[in-house]
């Protein structure tokens, strides 16, 4: 049966995931040997060397004649193949959990560096002046390993935390529209001072929180709350200037 064999290639590839899919669009040894590279893509081959590896074994099993040879001699044989390929296909629990642990801990590595340096590289941004009583002002933004954020010729903390959204002192003092509510967070420093922000784009936003609080706590984020923390420590909103 060469959509069996067809199963067995994509397993050899740990290509687990893609089984069912191929079983279901009845892509066999034949079929497979006409795909081009978009169509591998749909069916979830996303390497560029698994689809090669792919097709060039379908066109030997083509070219060699083997698909007018491969059918079953016997049901017991037919079995025993379908009982070994779902054993190839069906990976342990266990093992799928440690590669589904193994891809999310590499995609979170690769987060957090890229939101890392980002920061430390920096941005424009705009920040209210005295702590959100007066209008923003856009100035470029980077942050320093010793967890200060730096600003034209100033630099403020060390921080102690980022927050998200404009905070209740601007809101007191603004009409703050949505969207920009969206861009907004605050950084708090170790003294307890805080520094509004508003950032180019939500995105751009998500990853100055990401960086910073990752320069702040060396990679492990605080767990999230609905409240704000800050007001619990430091009571009135100290003012940070210019």
């Amino acid at each position: 049966m060469s959509d069996s064999l067809v199963a067995s290639w994509l397993a050899e590839l740990n290509l687990y995931d893609c089984i069912q899919r191929f079983q279901y669009e009845g892509i066999d040894a034949e079929a497979l040997s006409g795909l081009d590279d978009e169509q591998l893509k749909e069916l979830g081959v996303s390497r560029m060397g698994d689809r090669t590896k792919l097709r060039a074994k379908a066109t030997g099993f083509s070219m060699s004649g083997q698909h007018a040879r491969a059918m079953p001699q016997s049901d017991a044989r037919e079995n025993e193949a379908l009982r070994a390929l779902q054993r190839m296909a069906s990976p342990p629990p266990q093992a799928r959990r440690a590669a589904a642990y193994q891809r999310q801990t590499i995609d979170d590595l690769a987060a957090k560096i890229a939101a890392t340096n980002f920061v430390l590289e920096g941005g424009p941004m705009e920040k209210y002046t005295q702590a959100g009583r007066g209008k923003p002002h856009k100035k470029f933004f980077k942050m320093l390993p010793d967890k200060r954020l730096c600003y034209d010729t100033t630099s403020v903390g060390p921080l102690r935390e980022v927050l998200d959204g404009c905070g209740d002192v601007v809101r007191e003092f603004h009409e703050v529209p949505d969207q920009v509510a969206q861009r907004s967070f605050r950084v708090v420093t170790e003294a307890g001072a805080q520094v509004p922000l508003i950032a180019p784009s939500v995105r751009d936003k998500e990853m100055w929180m990401e960086g910073i609080e990752i320069l702040i706590t060396g990679g492990y984020k605080r767990p999230g709350g609905a409240h704000d923390p800050l007001m619990a420590r430091a009571g009135p909103n100290p003012a940070v200037g210019g």
